[in-house]
């Protein structure tokens, strides 16, 4: 059977043996999270992809309330087949009874407050990665591109002992944590890691719509480590557990290059579990990776199977600089993915590329894809992305997401081309409470996101006084006296309010008048200054200057290090409001952006 990976990837990158297995992989783990039925009887609740390492994710798995995570160790290449190597990790949730399992080191980093925000971005821990690893996933591309390999292996029980035992504490407070000679680890290992090669190996099937052609398992005896209170580390043979590994062969693979694969760690070759026309393993006989296509029976399905044509409704989010819309955004997906609703996010930001840009076209590049909603970056024409957005995610909704300074005028012409594709539903426009009557009282494009809305969120109401918030009102309801107007804190509203109570021909009336004003942040002298950073800053100096900002500075954004810290702190800066917060990574770099009208570098030097 001919199975052949360039259907599924660039069949240039399989000509490149140092990245083709990475390629396999990646297109496996995007492609069959497109779909939401399909995603969700595979076995995925969610995947992203690692920010500052191309070919490493975390993902969520049915049945599992931690999170997954997997990374490309290396890529070699061997005898012209690329062979990839890539460790599983399992970060358990602080409450799980899984983490009694694992190591006091581990145990401790599960409790720190920045536990989640580190597993974002594990790959940068190295302490992370050491202690919460559970196997490998091994790939090998032939370098025809006509067949590749996808592996698992693991041990039944990752131990460890702590020979002299194990103990906590200062001075004579001190407690034993681990007695003399007891485990500091012992993890179900195989059992976690096929639990996420089985998710795997389905996808790789679906993906292909071929099932394997062979199974091969090789087993050995299993080791336990052994370690002293004065740092010695040595391994003993443990009879009672193994490591295994198990191969599932797509294509036909040539014994010559299934040589390849055997690790000289091994003293034994892989052998055949099963080949094509034989009966399947009891053992496996029920592994969905035999399917080549899922059955379409979760209530989340492929409406395309279903010959559903109903058309994904589109919601155009605008708001000025720091107003709130991510807030709502979030709000809103959290609703529909309650209601088995799927979101497409897109990001309404030219010239941002993705990593899998080459996977899914040249119109946008995906970011994200989570249980509910698929992120996007726009780097085309919005019809276009909209076409294959349809035809590839079938979404129930997609929201535009517009940048703070865009005039939404600027979209309904191409939104008018969309009509056989999307259900056009609202405009909807964030707006701050407190920095509202300001933002129309000085920007055009402020003006703009008001009169084109059909539904208008007055966020953080929290922070100004009735007065203030009627006066507001007054502001809007002159400029649009037809828009829904709703008062909220945290962008927390009913997200129903979308779905605009204007008549749609009442709507379309108006877009002509609408239309003839596409003024944007130019027209209203709004432009963005990188601010020089001296080498060491003070925060309270820091504090000092940009409580003195003056008032046309509208924004400002960045992270900085401050003397004495470690690691660097995101500066929010919104009309006179900041927030200084500390970041958990050490990886960013320092750099800080004012946005403002009429503004020059010269009057918001930064002088500590």
């Amino acid at each position: 059977m001919r199975v052949i990976p360039s259907s599924i990837c660039p069949h240039v990158a399989l000509q490149e043996p140092d990245v083709a297995a990475s390629e396999v992989l990646k297109a496996i783990i995007v492609r069959s999270n497109f779909i939401p039925g399909i995603r969700f009887q595979l076995g995925w609740r969610g995947v992203k992809d690692c920010c500052f390492a191309s070919d490493a994710w975390t993902m969520k798995l049915a049945g599992y309330s931690g999170v997954f995570g997997i990374r490309r160790a290396t890529v070699v290449e061997q005898d012209g087949v690329s062979v990839g190597v890539f460790p599983v990790s399992y970060f358990p949730q602080p409450d799980e009874d899984i983490v009694e399992s694992f190591s006091v080191q581990a145990g401790l980093i599960t409790q720190l407050k920045e536990y989640k925000t580190l597993l974002r971005e594990y790959v940068k821990h190295e302490a992370l990665c050491d202690a919460f690893t559970i196997g490998a996933v091994h790939v090998a591309v032939l370098p025809d591109g006509t067949g590749f390999t996808l592996g698992l292996e693991s041990s039944s029980r990752l131990a460890s002992v702590a020979v002299d035992g194990v103990v906590a504490g200062e001075g004579t407070e001190l407690a034993e944590v681990i007695a003399a000679g007891d485990f500091d680890q012992n993890i179900p290992a195989w059992d976690i890691a096929y639990d996420f090669f089985r998710v795997l190996a389905a996808s790789a099937s679906y993906c292909m719509q071929h099932q394997p052609g062979r199974m091969m398992q090789r087993i050995r005896e299993g080791r336990m480590v052994h370690y002293t209170a004065k740092g010695a580390c040595y391994a003993v043979p443990d009879t009672d557990e193994h490591e295994k590994q198990l191969v599932l062969e797509y294509g036909t693979i040539p014994d010559s290059a299934n040589t390849v694969l055997h690790d000289p760690s091994w003293s034994d070759s892989l052998h055949d579990l099963w080949c094509r026309n034989e009966q399947v393993p009891e053992e496996y006989a029920e592994e969905a990776w035999w399917q080549s296509l899922p059955d379409s029976q979760h209530k989340s399905l492929d409406k395309k199977v279903l010959g559903i044509v109903d058309k994904p409704r589109l919601i155009i989010l605008t708001g000025f600089l720091g107003s709130g819309k991510t807030s709502f955004l979030r709000e809103f997906i959290e609703y529909q993915i309650a209601r088995n609703q799927f979101v497409a996010v897109v990001q309404n930001e030219i010239g941002k590329q993705g990593l899998d840009g080459k996977i899914l076209g040249q119109e946008y590049a995906v970011t994200e894809v989570d249980e509910g909603c698929v992120c996007c970056s726009l780097v085309g024409s919005l019809k276009a992305a909209a076409i294959e957005l349809t035809q590839i995610f079938q979404p129930d909704y997609i929201v535009v997401e517009t940048t703070g300074l865009a005039n939404p005028a600027n979209l309904l012409s191409e939104i008018a081309e969309l009509e056989d594709l999307i259900v056009f539903d609202s405009v909807t426009t964030v707006f701050d409470a407190e920095a509202g009557v300001r933002c129309l009282k000085n920007f055009e494009v402020a003006r703009s996101q008001a009169a084109m809305a059909d539904t208008i969120l007055l966020n953080k109401v929290d922070l100004v006084t009735q007065e203030q918030l009627a006066l507001l009102h007054e502001e809007i309801r002159r400029m649009n006296p037809r828009a829904s107007v709703l008062e909220t804190v945290h962008g927390d509203v009913h997200p129903s309010a979308l779905e605009s109570d204007v008549p749609r021909n009442a709507r379309e009336k108006r877009m002509p008048l609408l239309l003839t004003d596409l003024r944007n942040h130019t027209h209203d002298n709004m432009s963005s200054i990188s601010i020089k950073l001296p080498k060491e800053i003070e925060r309270e100096a820091f504090e000092t200057w940009i409580q003195a900002l003056p008032e046309k500075v509208y924004r400002v954004k960045g992270a900085l290090t401050f003397i004495g810290d470690e690691n660097p702190s995101v500066v929010q800066y919104v009309a006179g409001r900041y927030d200084i917060t500390p970041h958990p990574s050490d990886a960013m770099s320092d750099f800080l952006i004012a946005i403002g009208q009429n503004i020059s570098e010269s009057e918001i030097q930064l002088v500590v």
